[in-house]
């Protein structure tokens, strides 16, 4: 059940980022690593993994400052699919 709470929180503070501007790639880099992504050495920019073999490598710039509105939205709704599918497969668990 903690997961879920968990989850949950990550999403609403997402969906609340997508409503606003000013997004670093840390605070992305962060909710990414909370949901269950891990940083990995691939590629110029950060990429992030998931432990879920479904979930297609993430790449969050990290350089400082916010990053462009259509970056940070594009991040944000890839996070929160992934939200999605964490949360069905969470219920799934629960049914059985």
């Amino acid at each position: 059940m903690g997961e879920r709470k968990r989850i949950r929180k990550v999403k609403q503070k997402l969906q609340e980022l997508r409503r606003s501007r000013g997004v670093t790639g840390r605070e992305l880099q962060n909710y990414a690593s909370q949901i269950g992504y891990q940083a990995v050495n691939r590629g110029k920019e950060p990429t992030w993994e998931h432990n879920r073999p479904d979930f297609m490598p993430l790449t969050i710039p990290g350089h400082s400052g916010d990053l462009a509105i259509g970056t940070a939205r594009r991040i944000i709704d890839r996070l929160l699919s992934d939200i999605e599918i964490l949360e069905d497969k969470l219920e799934e668990l629960e049914d059985e």
